[in-house]
């Protein structure tokens, strides 16, 4: 196993070398998440000063930290393979790349591994300014032990998902519309704007935000919608991708029974994909419409 998998590590360096040639755009997406995560310590500090220093029994400090180690988190977890495998299609080099003695998807894989390993290296300066805008605290052992899992199962889960999208493309033509709809899911259902157990206390306890918009329905509606949303975000991977390993680090999850429940959960999300990819896969490799090759 080990010699059938040596094959694909030149895929990893090759990776590493492709993100380093592009210093200029490396750099502005290193900007990029600290611009965000400024915007979002002012955001929320307002909002939990308006507050008085507590929302919903979760205090400014945790939450910033589950902001911050979300940035942190995104930067070594997120996958962006389909957009190189609808690319492949529409050029037509997913044909060459099936002939060669090597399985497509673990060679993407491995190549998905270099890309990590360079952001991450390149997110040295930014990791730390957001640890010390956000001032992110040292967690216990165990508690860094789980986050670290969860890290691992986001980033299965995230490449799995990609995959999914990219063999999407061997059905549909223009897949960039797919695209933007999984940005605006993943937006709003992984928990990178608001964390998901807002969605549940806004439902149990109502709104407890000032100049709160939805103002012309009445509190029993507002607790709907919201119990709506955190239940449609349980539904969906994204927030076994982005909100477990945030909510972890930053104790949202407070009890092991719940961190264990949720890491269950980035499993179960790693099967179905698994299971899906397979079927997927399969029933592409028998019917590729390839543009331009």
């Amino acid at each position: 196993m080990f010699k059938e998998f040596s094959k694909y590590t030149g895929f990893i360096s090759n990776s590493l070398k492709t993100v380093f040639a592009y210093r200029f755009g490396a750099f502005i997406w290193m900007i990029f998440p600290v611009v965000f995560m400024l915007i979002q310590y002012f955001l929320w500090t307002g909002i939990f000063e308006s507050a008085g220093g507590t929302l919903y029994s979760i205090k400014l400090s945790q939450y910033l930290t589950y902001i911050g180690i979300g940035y942190i988190t995104v930067r070594f977890a997120a996958c962006g393979r389909e957009s190189m495998i609808s690319y492949e299609l529409k050029n037509g080099n997913v044909a060459t790349s099936l002939t060669k003695p090597y399985d497509y998807v673990t060679m993407n894989f491995f190549q998905h591994i270099g890309q990590r390993l360079a952001f991450g290296i390149q997110s040295i300066p930014m990791i730390i300014l957001i640890i010390l805008i956000a001032q992110i605290p040292v967690q216990s052992f165990s508690i860094t032990v789980y986050y670290i899992v969860s890290v691992l199962f986001a980033f299965a889960l995230n490449f799995l998902f990609s995959v999914f999208l990219g063999s999407i493309g061997f059905w549909i033509v223009n897949v960039w519309g797919l695209f933007l709809l999984r940005g605006g899911l993943r937006m709003l259902f992984s928990g990178e704007i608001i964390a998901i157990t807002f969605f549940f206390k806004i439902a149990e306890e109502g709104v407890k935000i000032q100049n709160f918009p939805l103002q012309s329905l009445n509190s029993a509606e507002i607790k709907g919608i919201f119990h709506a949303l955190g239940v449609i975000a349980y539904c969906l991977p994204f927030q076994a991708m982005f909100n477990t390993p945030s909510a972890i680090y930053s104790g949202m999850l407070a009890s092991e029974q719940d961190v264990l429940l949720h890491l269950g959960l980035q499993v179960l999300w790693i099967v179905v994909f698994l299971i899906i990819n397979k079927v997927l896969w399969k029933k592409a490799l028998n019917r590729v419409t390839i543009f331009g090759g």
